[in-house]
């Protein structure tokens, strides 16, 4: 009878059951590498070069759309998707459009026509574009400057982890 070496295995041993990899699910602090193009392939945003984006999956941090794509995926997984205007930033609202006394502007000699900046509405604050300037008001556009077009979006997963209480609570990534 041939004797076994006191390491050697008399059989081989099953593999371990490899640890589930995290899915995107609600609740989940997830952090993406992303480029945002339109239809014509200009990149309109992007990650590259700067930190990666993080957000509570399931808040409203996210264009729904991506979201929906990104759900039950895995750090390492690649995301590339076509989102219609509904699935991304909505369609252009005429009703958006408004006219503003000047009084309201500290500065009106800073204002141009095209520039963008943030101010505070009902619904929080609120990013504007400056559309026509004349003797008496402001015309902006309270729509999103995306809104109405069809984006390109691929996303890279890069971290998954469980929101903290706070972070639900706050709805902010800390």
């Amino acid at each position: 009878m041939k004797r076994k070496g006191l390491f050697s295995r008399s059989e081989p041993t099953p593999e371990q059951p490899a640890t589930p990899k995290p899915k995107v699910a609600k609740d989940c602090v997830v952090s993406i590498d992303y480029t945002i193009a339109d239809d014509e392939g200009n990149i309109l945003d992007t990650t590259q070069g700067r930190s990666d984006y993080s957000y509570i999956h399931g808040s409203s941090q996210l264009l729904p759309g991506l979201q929906r794509e990104l759900e039950g995926k895995s750090v390492g997984d690649v995301v590339s998707t076509r989102l219609l205007p509904k699935d991304a930033y909505g369609m252009h609202d005429p009703e958006r459009v408004q006219a503003i006394e000047l009084p309201y502007f500290t500065d009106v000699s800073q204002i141009e026509e095209g520039m963008e900046f943030e101010i505070r509405t009902n619904e929080g604050m609120r990013l504007v574009t400056v559309k026509h300037i004349d003797e008496t008001e402001v015309t902006v556009d309270l729509n999103h400057p995306l809104a109405g077009k069809t984006l390109h979006v691929s996303a890279n997963i890069q971290n998954i982890r469980p929101a903290s209480e706070i972070e639900k609570k706050n709805n902010e990534v800390f």
